[in-house]
């Protein structure tokens, strides 16, 4: 490193410089064709930008036209009010809902399932295939009758004699 540092640089820079002048139409067609590669991908990208704003402006609009239309042009104070009124609604349904949620149910007029047997509204049998009318609440022959009904019994809950 006789020269330092800085001596190869200079020489390179003189070395450039020396090309420089001597194609100086060269150098400038290249920096002229860089500069238009760059104005134009610049554009590109601030059009796609512009779109992307241009699409989020149109959406809030549309959201906004939405909610002119929900409302019905109501004022602001209206639609406080609305809104208001609502709350209230709701906060009697949901108390009413707690109410209903909260009482016991009664087992005596709960619906029961027309393949089951019950014996004291406890469920004791799972029949197949019973053939009932349950408009009627009867066999719809006595053919129907005579033919042999299967029946599945829970042992815990079969009583004999009693």
């Amino acid at each position: 490193m006789e020269h330092g540092f800085l001596a190869p640089m200079t020489d390179r820079i003189a070395a450039n410089a020396r090309v420089i002048r001597r194609a100086p139409e060269a150098i400038a067609l290249t920096a002229l064709v860089a500069a238009g590669v760059s104005y134009f991908g610049f554009q590109q990208f601030h059009r796609e930008r512009i779109a992307v704003l241009n699409e989020t402006i149109a959406a809030q609009e549309r959201l906004l036209a939405d909610y002119r239309t929900k409302l019905k042009g109501a004022s602001p104070e209206e639609t406080a009010s609305q809104i208001e009124k609502l709350t209230r609604l709701l906060a009697a349904a949901q108390k009413s809902l707690t109410v209903v949620k909260s009482k016991p149910v009664s087992v005596e007029n709960r619906s029961r399932d027309p393949r089951r047997l019950y014996e004291d509204n406890q469920p004791i049998a799972l029949v197949r295939d019973p053939k009932i009318d349950l408009e009627k609440k009867k066999s719809h022959s006595r053919q129907s009758m005579l033919k042999p009904c299967w029946v599945l019994i829970r042992l815990m809950n079969f009583k004999i004699g009693s």
